[in-house]
């Protein structure tokens, strides 16, 4: 005769000393009735886990004792089984094993699986990995060595999150035409150091211009110059900017005030600003005013200027031609020759002559020196007319359509702009 299986007995001898029915006792553990009744029965001889662990429960039994006791009381009565205990050789534990369809014995579990518990191999296993370091938020990682094999970039990170917030931050790169391609060699040294340069957005907040700025410096179209040292700070190549310069955009971007209004602020020349941002070098007269509106003294200005300013003879007589109020080509000449007696007069004359043609405007020639506005103006003084001073100064003169002289075009534009018209 068949025995009656121990735990099923134990169950019911438990609930009729505490006075309750099977229906009580599964309503008291939050399990199915009818499930417990066919366990009782021994209609079931190996219930589900979550009827094991009500069942340990309510006999106040460690589980895995619970299991190895219904595994020993199926085998009695002749059931299959695809539940094993086993006892880690290293730490003691006793762990629930399932059996598969390769796996049907004890015998095969024991051969082809490990004999360790599931922590214990975890352990075994996380001893072989490597120290890695997150290259986002620089967090201490283990990688297995299978993963090391697999990653061909040389970098980690503790999950999407930081993968995505590193990756936003860098640039994008030109993926390979060919999908096979798996990378290495040359494209793969220009890819780590592509991945490692920021990206246009975060350039342009760094800088405070906008991404379509970034994008028009890479795409070689001119920007002004205060956007170029601002893009410059950020990328560390400000220093070669000349340090007059650089300590002028850096009170522009201090006063919110672009170069043209910091100029006009100060009361100069919009185009000797330009020449201090492009050579860092100035006259005295603009440090004088600039260094108020910047708060810094005009011998800390001047000491940032070069050495070897206006070294070229033609860029200094550039410099006194659109600073100053001299207009007389043979005095720029003059002062030009003072610090360049080597220079070439000829070709310097033929230089000035073209600026003063360019500030007229197209068309209008050099006509008349200081000395000859002098002359002119005395002879109007004294009387003369204006046909006979263009006769005398050599100027040219209008002929009407008799082929008499009655006007002299240079005398007239003395006139008009140095006194009132005489006849």
């Amino acid at each position: 005769m068949m025995t009656a299986p121990v735990i099923s007995k134990r169950v019911v001898q438990t609930a009729a000393a505490r006075g309750l029915s099977i229906a009580g006792v599964a309503h008291e553990n939050g399990v199915s009735a009818a499930s417990l009744y066919e366990f009782t029965e021994a209609r079931t001889a190996f219930p589900r886990p979550k009827l094991r662990k009500a069942i340990a429960n309510f006999l106040d039994i460690d589980e895995i004792e619970v299991t190895e006791q219904l595994i020993a009381d199926a085998r009695a009565l002749g059931r299959e089984v695809k539940q094993v205990v086993r006892t880690c050789p290293k730490c003691g534990q006793k762990k629930i094993y399932a059996l598969s369809q390769y796996l049907t014995t004890d015998a095969d579990l024991k051969e082809y699986s490990p004999t360790l518990c599931i922590d214990c191999y975890t352990a075994k296993l996380k001893a072989k990995n490597e120290p890695k370091t997150c290259h986002n938020c620089g967090n201490e990682l283990e990688r297995t060595p299978s993963w090391i094999r697999q990653n061909k970039s040389g970098l980690f990170f503790c999950d999407g999150d930081c993968w995505n917030a590193w990756r936003r931050e860098r640039r994008r790169f030109p993926r390979a035409p060919n999908t096979k391609y798996k990378g290495g060699g040359r494209r793969k040294a220009k890819v780590l150091s592509l991945i490692e340069e920021p990206s246009d957005r975060v350039i342009a907040e760094r800088a405070g211009v906008s991404v379509g700025t970034i994008m028009s410096v890479r795409k070689g179209r001119r920007i002004s110059p205060l956007r170029r040292y601002r893009i410059a700070r950020v990328d560390g190549t400000a220093g070669g900017w000349p340090p007059l310069a650089q300590v002028f955009l850096e009170s522009c971007i201090e006063q919110a005030y672009t170069p043209g209004g910091l100029a006009r602020r100060a009361g100069c020349w919009y185009g000797s600003v330009t020449r201090i941002i492009e050579f860092g070098s100035c006259d005295k007269l603009t440090l004088e005013r600039l260094a108020p509106v910047m708060g810094r003294s005009v011998e800390e200005l001047e000491a940032m200027l070069p050495a070897g300013r206006f070294t070229s003879p033609r860029q200094l007589a550039s410099v006194i031609f659109r600073n100053g109020r001299v207009k007389d080509p043979d005095k720029i000449l003059s002062k030009v020759l003072q610090r360049h007696p080597q220079a070439d007069a000829n070709a310097l004359r033929r230089y000035l002559q073209s600026l003063l043609a360019r500030s007229r405007g197209r068309g209008a020639a050099l006509s008349y020196t200081n000395e000859q506005k002098g002359e002119t103006l005395q002879l109007l003084d004294q009387g003369w007319g204006i046909v006979k001073i263009g006769r005398k100064m050599g100027f040219p003169l209008s002929f009407d359509k008799r082929g008499h002289a009655n006007n002299c075009p240079t005398v007239r534009r003395i006139i008009r702009r140095n006194g009132p018209t005489r006849t």
